[in-house]
């Protein structure tokens, strides 16, 4: 009877996580879009922030981003806050 029991829970938790693979919440997805903002403006003058889709795909979750920037920002010294140091 235990045995039972411990599969359907085993399983339940199985299809929670799947699922939260799956659906990704709108707040990390927020959170992940300011973090490559942050990034991707110290290598590119961007002319908007970053788009982002994020996919249910085999075994995790395929995720495409597309930005549109007015040029590449030369090589250099990163600063702390993205920004290029000259």
């Amino acid at each position: 009877m235990k045995t039972k029991r411990l599969e359907n829970d085993l399983a339940r938790i199985r299809s929670v996580i799947e699922g939260d693979r799956k659906n990704v919440s709108a707040d990390a997805e927020k959170m992940l879009k300011y973090d490559l903002t942050c990034v991707l403006r110290g290598y590119f003058e961007m002319c908007s922030t970053p788009e982002i889709e994020m996919i249910p795909i085999r075994g995790g979750i395929g995720v495409k981003i597309r930005l549109n920037a007015r040029s590449v920002k030369s090589a250099g010294v990163r600063a702390a806050d993205g920004g290029i140091i000259a």
